[in-house]
């Protein structure tokens, strides 16, 4: 069984890679669009784009569920959101007064923090429902504003997740993936044996896709029918092909220096400062 060729190829380092990738081709699209001569280019940037966040949703489950340092991890994860809310509140009190300017750090936290508590199975389970309901209220106000044209004030945009309830019920979906491999391996007699190979890694990939599949192209589906759960971006459906790279996961982390680490996360940041400033000189 074990000699078959495996073809998953993909570490976490690989995946990352091609997020952070992906994310940036999306934030260089962003500005792109305002040249309409460069319209198509932007589009194709930000089609591409859509692969980023899923990744970095399936990265952060898979971190959450093995890491062996829950609080640097979600220090990490707060400084980030921090720097982000600095430069949101920069560039809206000093640059543009532009409210649609979201963090998607807010997302990762969220999300982080709900597939915490859901991983802990004791009686600090519940409070899972802080960061869903969070979510489910940006959501709410959202449709709101725009179906009355109106901004609601007391539930401002620095605090709200970029992705609303995308985020979290990927998270979700990406957590109880392999929680509901493994009771299916268990299940059957002809695959109980995979528990502990790569057939395990596969059938967690295969769930995982199918479960990214099916959500996005339900988000999708809402929003044409009005329900805003993803603020109505046109090119969200190709999210959905973010399965192939995790179907490709091999669940082994790979190349994980400090270095690159700490620099993943100045990056987020920076990246968007350094697109901005030269943007902004052309």
């Amino acid at each position: 069984m074990e000699t078959q060729r495996d073809f998953k190829i993909f570490s976490g380092f690989i995946i990352k890679v091609m997020a952070i990738v992906f994310m940036t081709f999306d934030h260089v699209g962003y500005f792109l669009q305002k040249y309409k001569n460069l319209q198509d280019l932007a589009d194709i940037f930000r089609i591409l784009g859509r692969l980023a966040f899923p990744l970095f949703i399936f990265l952060l489950v898979e971190g959450i569920i093995h890491t062996k340092n829950t609080l640097k991890y979600f220090v990490r994860l707060s400084l980030l959101a921090l720097a982000f809310l600095i430069g949101q509140l920069f560039y809206y009190f000093v640059v543009s007064k532009n409210s649609e300017m979201l963090s998607p750090a807010i997302d990762l936290l969220l999300t982080a923090s709900l597939v915490y508590f859901l991983k802990r199975k004791d009686k600090y389970s519940f409070l899972a429902i802080i960061p869903f309901a969070w979510s489910l209220v940006t959501m709410i106000v959202r449709n709101y504003e725009l179906a009355n044209s109106t901004e609601v004030i007391w539930w401002p945009f620095f605090i709200r997740p970029d992705y609303t309830m995308y985020g979290p019920l990927l998270g979700i979906a990406f957590y109880y993936a392999n929680d509901l491999s493994i009771l299916f391996l268990k299940s059957n007699e002809g695959t109980k044996d995979w528990i502990g190979t790569t057939y395990e890694r596969t059938t967690k990939n295969v769930m995982s896709a199918v479960f990214l599949i099916l959500l996005t192209v339900a988000f999708s589906f809402m929003d044409r029918q009005g329900l805003h759960l993803i603020f109505s971006i046109p090119w969200q459906i190709y999210s959905l092909f973010a399965f192939i790279p995790i179907l490709l996961y091999s669940g082994k982390r790979g190349y994980n220096a400090k270095w690159f680490q700490y620099g993943c996360y100045i990056y987020f940041p920076a990246h968007l400062v350094l697109i901005f400033l030269i943007f902004s000189l052309l």
